[in-house]
């Protein structure tokens, strides 16, 4: 399994400044609303998915 290293999972969703949400991993502790992110894209094989870590 190509994620099976990070598990468990925390999965959010994370409201945007630019006006969009969208679901991602959170990276980096634990998150509750209004927590703020930054959104890291991270190489898996071929692909590259983003993922968002708290910042701090």
């Amino acid at each position: 399994m190509a994620f099976k290293e990070d598990s468990p999972y925390q999965v959010a969703l994370v409201d945007m400044d630019e006006g969009f949400r969208f679901m991602a991993n959170v990276r980096g502790g634990e998150a509750e609303i209004g927590t703020p992110v930054r959104v890291i894209y991270e190489k898996r094989g071929d692909q590259t998915i983003p993922q968002v870590e708290i910042r701090g």
